[in-house]
């Protein structure tokens, strides 16, 4: 498995170096200070999505888009020959692809002695969108919680990077012909590998970007003061998910603004075509995140009173990606609101086309006009957050409103970190010296002031606690806290630590203390970094196959049902589970208790309500023998009516899970039996098929 992985991995990497190498020739860029094979994959990606948005919303056949990813990975092999591009890596490069592999090896160690921590988090979502789209006829249409065909879901539906290692798996399966076992560990360990290299691939760049002329010891310091916000649970263990890429792929939409702003490449802004376009197919939370961006670098424009057709021309494009997305999300029941953005976006195209005509003296007027608009606008968000600080969510979330949400601990509900509370000494340490650091910067005034000046408006527009209750409430709901995002990734930092090296300069003996201190402490959190109120998700249970990232017991239990569903024909077969995995594994199939399900359940306890159904009851496995979590206590006697009542096919029993019988604890699945029979078992499961 690990094999095949590498192999995709580096063929994938090689045709985003491929590509990479055409983009910074035609925007003679530099290749030494440009992350140019993460830029290459993230523009194959978004071009990609934009094809996932008309497939999924139209059901077309997956074929057609297993044909446009062919294109898509064959199609930099002759543009680079057309180009006629040097392919031979400098010096420099050639130093960071092997840095790069060699990082990548470190964590991807890391990573295979960490569980998916399904018990806590979405991995089984995921896994489970992954290994049914490469099975599917269409794209888009099946829960990953529970494997049931459903209406497509916007947030989840349109996410192109899945769809993307889908029709990867398909090919490989038809290829090699692996129809007979999981490939879920293809995409887990190809997704870790692409992810570790490109992380490292920015990492490297931007230090080289940055501090070219520094000390060796300054890089390495900038190295692992990165690493500090780069080595948590989520980025060691979930480099599958969207979520986690969507942060690298934020960091090379801050990089090509950077290079407009700083180095004034005018051509550049039309990679955020795809770049945004890829950030949404990483996740949706990407497309607010792009949006904030967006407009907050238009209003740079328009401070810095730019009247160049060419750049708004290219702004107003790079903006599709987010015109598509918005029409599809308001499609359903906001019809009007769909019409109504795109008649802005018509609008606003038509606008730039007469820029060609305008003469100084509109341009002035215009320019005065859009300065009143934005001081309007963040006025309205400051007046609107406060009347709404108190409704910004119902039910049991509402003790998230107010003003408070900004400063709150992200990390206990999403894939974030606390940057204001800490919930550790690490975590404290962590947050001091990078608000020092920041504060360095905020007086570093010379020290690029133009894309400070742009940082700036994104927090005056978006990220501040006075406008929080309205973005909030009609835009970002409860994830606001991955907007921090676009600032805490691996480019910004690096321009931060930047700043700082520049003030310390001034005082060599403080400067060589401090950074000593810096790269001690950096390594320590770095160590410590997955102490975390969810590392107990994460450790490895007896049996556990890092190759697999699962136990040898589950692994073989997937197998062995594979094998059975394919000789019994049946179509989506309903399965009861106590193995909540078993969805990230095995395609085709829908299950009784999702993870979803399995990790909500304990909370019930609290609310003292009664138990959803018999057999949720009976086969929810409790933390302990006895532990009480609805009203009514499972009755394990009627085990086989609450197996008949589920309309299951099939039951995979945990045999660690035990009843008490006069004087003794027998396994449960001992009278299961009594309504199914056994059709494979090992030393911690059994699967067994119903009669019917």
């Amino acid at each position: 498995m690990v094999e095949i992985s590498i192999v995709i991995s580096l063929i994938l990497i090689f045709d985003s170096y491929l590509l990479g190498k055409c983009i910074s020739k035609y925007f003679n860029w530099n290749a030494d200070y440009f992350p140019i094979i993460t830029i290459g994959f993230f523009v194959i990606l978004g071009i990609f999505e934009f094809f996932v948005f008309a497939f999924v919303k139209f059901q077309f056949s997956v074929y057609y888009i297993l044909f446009v990813q062919y294109i898509l990975l064959i199609i930099p092999i002759f543009v680079a020959i057309k180009v006629k591009v040097n392919l031979i890596p400098t010096q420099k490069e050639l130093k960071m692809i092997l840095g790069g592999a060699l990082f990548t090896i470190i964590f991807a160690f890391l990573m295979g002695n960490q569980t998916l921590g399904e018990a806590a988090f979405d991995s089984n979502f995921y896994l489970s969108m992954v290994i049914e789209n490469s099975t599917s006829p269409t794209l888009g249409t099946i829960n990953g919680y529970t494997g049931n065909i459903e209406n497509i879901s916007t947030l989840h539906g349109y996410q192109g990077f899945y769809y993307f290692h889908s029709l990867l798996l398909k090919n490989i399966r038809n290829i090699l012909s692996l129809n007979n076992t999981s490939l879920t560990p293809v995409y887990l360990w190809t997704s870790a590998l692409t992810y570790f290299y490109m992380l490292s691939d920015i990492l490297f760049h931007s230090i080289n970007l940055f501090l070219e002329k520094k000390s060796l010891h300054t890089k390495i310091v900038a190295l692992f003061f990165v690493l500090v916000f780069f080595t948590n649970y989520f980025n060691i263990s979930f480099p599958f998910y969207g979520n986690t890429w969507k942060t690298l792929n934020i960091a090379c939409n801050m990089l090509i603004l950077y290079e407009f702003i700083k180095l004034n490449n005018k051509k550049s802004l039309f990679l955020l075509t795809f770049l945004n376009s890829s950030l949404i197919g990483f996740s949706s939370s990407g497309f607010f995140i792009a949006c904030f961006i967006e407009i907050s670098f238009f209003f740079y424009l328009i401070w810095k009173k730019e009247q160049n057709y060419t750049i708004y021309l290219e702004y107003w494009i790079s903006c599709l990606s987010l015109l598509i997305f918005a029409l599809l999300y308001f499609s359903g029941n906001y019809t009007k609101i769909s019409i109504l953005i795109l008649a802005i976006y018509c609008l606003a195209g038509y606008t730039v086309y007469l820029t060609k005509r305008f003469d100084a003296i509109f341009w002035k007027k215009l320019l005065q006009f859009f300065k009143f608009i934005f001081l309007i606008s963040v006025l309205l968000l400051v007046i609107v957050s406060y009347f709404v600080r108190n409704s910004m969510f119902s039910g049991s979330d509402s003790q998230f409103n107010g003003y408070s949400f900004f400063f709150r601990l992200n990390s206990l509900g999403d894939m974030t970190l606390n940057y204001f509370i800490p919930v550790n000494k690490i975590e404290f340490v962590r947050n001091c010296v990078f608000w020092f650091i920041i504060f360095i910067n905020c007086f570093q005034g010379k020290y690029e002031k133009e894309y400070k000046f742009f940082l700036l408006l994104i927090i005056i527009l978006f990220v501040n606690p006075f406008v929080t209750p309205f973005v909030v409430k009609y835009m970002t709901s409860i994830v606001y806290s991955r907007c921090f995002e676009i600032f805490i990734n691996p480019f910004c930092l690096l321009i931060f630590y930047t700043g700082l090296i520049e003030w310390l300069e001034k005082n060599k003996n403080i400067e060589i203390l401090f950074l000593l201190a810096l790269e001690i402490g950096s390594i320590g959190i770095i160590v410590h970094n997955n102490i975390s109120y969810y590392s107990k998700f994460f450790i490895p249970q007896k049996g556990y196959n890092p190759v697999y990232r699962v136990t040898n017991d589950q692994w073989e239990l997937y197998q062995n049902l594979i094998e059975e569903l394919q000789s019994s024909k049946l179509e989506r077969p309903l399965i009861l589970n106590q193995d909540i995995a078993v969805k990230a594994y095995v395609s085709n199939i829908r299950v009784l208790i999702d993870a979803n399900t399995s990790r909500s359940a304990p909370a019930y306890s609290d609310e003292n309500i009664d138990a959803p159904s018999d057999w949720l009851n009976i086969f929810y496995v409790r933390d302990y023998y006895g532990q009480h979590i609805w009203k009514q206590d499972p009755d394990y006697s009627k085990i086989c009516d609450a197996i008949i009542d589920s309309n299951c096919d099939y039951v995979i029993m945990d045999k660690e899970v035990v009843v008490l019988k006069g004087d003794l604890y027998l396994p449960l699945w001992f009278d299961a039996r009594g309504c199914s029979e056994v059709i494979y078992d090992n030393d911690r499961y059994v699967l067994l098929r119903v009669r019917k």
